[in-house]
């Protein structure tokens, strides 16, 4: 038997965890790949952790599958706006270097063109061992914030004893 006590209340409450946790893992990691002018592939599973982690902080130790598809989707869009923002990052540093910084000035990462540019060409930087590190992101993800059986649950309370 599982548990499932996610309550509709939570919900809000997961989201904004789960949406500030993605945001968070999302700056580290593109800040570490911008400094270090490398990618770290694993980083996606910490985004995915922190994901998970945030859905229950916010919403106070709640967990079922409600939250496990919150924790996903965020993980996604935490992996996401980390590459969007190395890939900007980089695609102005490359246009400064070859057009000049006053036609640099005009690359930003809010720019609706970079974002064109960037889910244009999104298949040449994504390769099948970035799509790894995506799966164990979404796994984390999903199992942080999983509802416990009946039996973890009960065998918890045993140890506390």
């Amino acid at each position: 038997m599982v548990v499932d006590n996610s309550n509709t209340t939570s919900i809000p409450l997961a989201f904004v965890g789960g949406l500030i946790a993605a945001l968070v893992g999302a700056g580290i990691w593109a800040l570490l790949t911008i400094v270090t002018g490398y990618e770290f592939g694993f980083m996606a599973v910490g985004v995915g952790a922190l994901c998970g982690f945030g859905v229950i902080l916010f919403s106070k130790g709640q967990r079922g599958i409600p939250l496990q598809l919150i924790a996903v989707v965020l993980s996604l869009v935490g992996i996401f706006v980390g590459k969007y923002v190395a890939f900007s990052h980089f695609l102005k540093a490359t246009v400064a270097e070859e057009y000049g910084a006053e036609i640099a000035v005009e690359v930003s990462a809010l720019s609706l063109d970079v974002l064109s540019i960037f889910i244009g060409n999104i298949g040449d930087f994504l390769s099948p061992y970035d799509l790894l590190w995506v799966v164990f992101a979404v796994g984390a993800a999903w199992k942080i914030p999983k509802a416990r059986t009946l039996d973890q649950t009960q065998s918890k309370v045993r140890d506390s004893r």
